[in-house]
């Protein structure tokens, strides 16, 4: 909100109006004052916490149609329940709103903004700006899922102009809204249990999991991504299989502080699948269209993830960036393993992806490596692509010479 409001020319910005709503505020005498006010010759209007007002998700599209469009009034709304925002652009929005996603945060960022560059503190703080950690112990972890997640989710479905029973979750009868928050639970505990998951509905196929499971996206509490996946097994290839999705929860702190055991191990897999997903967020979408498909643009940048197991290996990660522009592919293991190095792996790789032009190993500082392997730390890594990758003239080997060991 504040960068939508930096972005009004001086000159506009006396014609703001910052408007904060507490719990039930009336949504009709709010709308009532915007109209005055607009009528009193201002025109940009920030509405923050709107998702706590009475008739927001029924009533919304008088914002648009009454005051966007007719009167030509420009207005930002935020608000602590992300599900009813989405719910509205659904049905009383639809069409009629852009939403900006912020409950997922790249590594870059939150290291710009919180002064702390370490990939550890970001994967152990769970991209959350507040001083405190809400992850430090599993009971703030378990108060955070409550309030944030559950408490969330449930007021949001029943304030929905479509009303809790079209999801089909009848909140009003109080043992379905129990079974209701226990789906909530359990999905969330199963995806900590699971980490890079590559697909919910193998394990729950009942109706209510597939509701709260599609509402949870919804909330960006899960993030579904398209990544294509390969799954090698050096042992047997004839087991090699791909997929094309990666689900991951949007914070990683829900997953530090909720593990028990093999603590170190889950911690490998969780930054795997955070490089990988991070690297994606950056890349999708950016740089011109190398190929238009008619049906679907290939843009400049692939990003896809192998995950190799071998006798005495377990889920190698490798990152694989390719560059559609340069017609160049790059690898990268998180982790050092050294199992990148060998024949039958880069043949797989390479099989897949095309030639790699340059492979190295990802490390935040802790792994043990060899004279012979290339390293780079994968916090200045991610940064230096997040900083870079809308110019276009950059290139991945812009990063590996700045920072390669």
């Amino acid at each position: 909100m504040k960068q939508a409001a930096l972005s009004i020319p001086d000159e506009e910005r006396k014609k703001s109006v910052f408007i904060t709503c507490e719990k039930e505020s009336n949504f009709r005498r709010i709308v009532e004052f915007l109209r005055e006010s607009i009528a009193s010759g201002k025109k940009y209007f920030f509405i923050d916490e709107i998702t706590l007002t009475d008739k927001f998700q029924i009533l919304a599209e008088v914002l648009s149609d009454n005051l966007v469009d007719l009167k030509n009034a420009r207005i930002v709304v935020s608000g602590t329940e992300s599900l009813g925002l989405s719910l509205a652009s659904h049905s009383s929005l639809y069409d009629r709103i852009e939403i900006v996603h912020t409950t997922y945060m790249p590594f870059a960022e939150f290291a710009r903004i919180r002064g702390n560059s370490s990939i550890d503190h970001y994967i152990k703080h769970g991209c959350a700006l507040s001083k405190q950690n809400p992850f430090e112990t599993k009971q703030s972890t378990k108060e955070y899922i409550e309030s944030c997640i559950v408490d969330n989710f449930i007021k949001s479905v029943e304030k929905s102009d479509k009303g809790p029973h079209c999801y089909p979750l009848d909140l009003k009868n109080p043992c379905k809204r129990k079974e209701a928050e226990n789906a909530i639970r359990t999905i969330i505990n199963f995806y900590i249990q699971n980490i890079g998951l590559d697909d919910f509905y193998n394990s729950y196929s009942e109706r209510i999991y597939e509701t709260v499971h599609k509402l949870l996206k919804e909330m960006d509490v899960i993030l579904e991504l398209p990544i294509e996946t390969l799954r090698v097994n050096l042992d047997n290839p004839k087991e090699n299989k791909s997929c094309h999705r990666l689900e991951v929860l949007s914070n990683p702190g829900m997953y530090f502080a909720s593990l028990n055991n093999s603590r170190e191990r889950a911690y490998e897999k969780i930054l795997e699948q955070f490089v990988i997903a991070d690297a994606f967020k950056m890349l999708e979408k950016k740089g011109d269209y190398c190929e238009d498909l008619g049906y679907t643009k290939l843009y400049r940048w692939r990003v896809a993830r192998v995950l190799a197991k071998s006798k005495g290996y377990e889920d190698i990660a490798i990152l694989i960036i390719c560059d559609r522009k340069e017609k160049k592919t790059f690898a990268f293991e998180i982790n050092h393993s050294g199992q990148l190095e060998t024949k039958p792996l880069a043949d797989c790789i390479e099989e897949n992806f095309g030639k790699i032009a340059f492979s190295a190993t990802l490390c935040d500082g802790k792994c043990d490596m060899d004279s012979k392997t290339t390293a780079l730390d994968i916090s200045y890594f991610l940064i230096d692509i997040y900083n870079n990758s809308n110019d276009s003239g950059y290139s991945i080997e812009d990063t590996i010479t700045r920072f390669a060991h």
